[in-house]
């Protein structure tokens, strides 16, 4: 693929453009790594990544989530294995890619197995928790706003609000 800023993505062999996210969008990016990243060390085996990083559940599929969750036993050379499941992955809506990501990349999610699919919307502020049901698609089980709080046991035990996935700076700063 062209090193021209773009995001490259295949789903079912159609191929997927999309422009590097804005500043907003990785801000959440960042506050979701980090939260995760913190709960993955209490977790056994498990690990977080951000984009730029390869799911590829077969030939003919390469995403490339936000942020996702994996179970570092299915680490091989320092990429996820082809075939491997993530345990949870996180997609950060934007204007060029809430139809994907709503749409042909959750489908392939579900239809890959991933147990956990979380959206986050920033426009509204708001994260909606999708857990994988046996047809294939996702059940939303939870959504919180703003300053709202959520405790989550599955797929890690978390206590957070979309406010808490925020860049703010210090006020002393």
């Amino acid at each position: 693929m062209p090193d021209d800023g773009n995001r490259y993505e295949l789903v079912d062999g159609q191929l997927i453009v999309t422009p590097a996210p804005g500043a907003d969008h990785q801000d959440y990016v960042g506050g979701i790594l980090a939260l995760l990243r913190d709960a993955c060390r209490r977790a056994r085996h498990l690990r977080a990544f951000c984009a730029p990083f390869d799911v590829r559940p077969v030939e003919g599929t390469g995403l490339q989530p936000d942020v996702v969750v994996v179970d570092e036993r299915d680490l091989e050379g320092g990429r996820l294995r082809l075939g491997a499941v993530p345990v949870l992955v996180v997609e950060v809506l934007s204007a060029s890619n809430r139809a994907d990501d709503l749409g042909r990349k959750a489908s392939a999610y579900a239809r890959m197995g991933v147990p956990w699919y979380w959206v986050l919307d920033p426009e509204r502020r708001e994260l909606y928790v999708q857990e994988r049901e046996d047809d294939d698609r996702y059940r939303v089980v939870a959504s919180v706003r703003g300053d709202e709080s959520i405790t989550l046991d599955d797929p890690l035990a978390l206590a957070f609000s979309v406010a808490d996935l925020e860049f703010r700076r210090d006020a002393s700063s």
